[in-house]
């Protein structure tokens, strides 16, 4: 699969991920936003150099403000639906 064709399947599997989340938020159902914390890690660890990221939520019931951090690069997320 070429470079091209990449990214147009990426970005069709992104397209319907949104949907799909605005459809199950609009009926209260929040668990892919939560494992979408868990899914970005190793995403947001690559593209911003973080290799300590963690998902603050399992910490505690829900880390207050961020969800994601890595203590060592002073890095913070907040994930949201917005």
């Amino acid at each position: 699969m070429n470079l091209q064709k990449s990214l147009q399947r990426i970005s069709q599997l992104l397209s319907l991920f949104v949907q799909q989340v605005k459809s199950d938020n609009a009926m209260g159902l929040f668990d892919k936003n939560r494992l979408s914390e868990d899914v970005l890690i190793p995403v947001l660890a690559e593209v911003y150099g973080c290799a300590n990221l963690v998902n603050l939520n399992t910490v505690g019931e829900n880390y207050p403000g961020i969800d994601l951090g890595d203590e060592v690069a002073l890095v913070a997320f907040q994930i949201t639906s917005d």
